[in-house]
């Protein structure tokens, strides 16, 4: 039975009452869902810093060390991720690293080229994919894809299992867990389910 680790994005940390903390509303949805979630004394931190500037993934890289490291320290086997906006790089550099996904959510993540190299080393380790992702009101998942080697913009991540578009919701309006709810994408990350 895979737990689940929700991961931040970028300045991720700054937000009181951030939807990945513990006994937040998407926590406590996600929870009485049937997600299992890990962290509930200390969830898994990573700076948030901005990074994936020219190449420089440095934050990202370390961020996906540690994240392997503190998955097996809490639980045997495979975890379910869900991470928002550059949380999925970390989760990516994560699954490069080593770190058997049984399920991997990424929300608003930004579609890179640097990640490419790192894409096809991770993918083998992450059994199923889901990406959502808003239509293009969301400007914050574009600005994330600058300076990445991008010729254009782009939304669906061509790796994964299945990118699902929302239109009209921002950024952070895909956390809404009223939207989870209705959608029924808990059923991703349930303890005794799956896709």
């Amino acid at each position: 039975m895979a737990k689940t680790i929700l991961l931040a994005g970028t300045w991720g940390l700054e937000r009181e009452r951030a939807w990945w903390q513990p006994h937040s509303p998407f926590w406590d949805e996600a929870s009485a869902h049937g997600v299992s979630l890990l962290g509930e004394h200390g969830p898994f931190l990573w700076s948030t810093a901005l990074d994936g500037v020219f190449g420089q993934n440095s934050d990202w890289l370390n961020a996906g060390g540690s994240l392997l490291m503190w998955a097996h320290l809490m639980t045997p086997g495979a975890v379910n991720l869900i991470a928002h906006s550059h949380g999925g790089q970390v989760a990516l550099y994560a699954a490069a690293q080593g770190l058997q996904v049984k399920t991997l959510v990424t929300v608003a993540t930004p579609v890179r080229r640097d990640l490419r190299k790192i894409l096809g080393f991770a993918r083998p380790n992450i059994a199923t994919w889901i990406h959502v992702r808003s239509d293009w009101t969301d400007y914050m998942q574009l600005l994330g894809e600058l300076m990445s080697g991008n010729l254009g913009l782009f939304r669906n991540m061509k790796l994964a299992d299945r990118n699902i578009t929302v239109p009209g919701v921002g950024h952070s309006g895909l956390l809404e867990p009223s939207l989870w709810t209705r959608e029924t994408w808990w059923n991703y990350v349930k303890e005794e389910g799956g896709v």
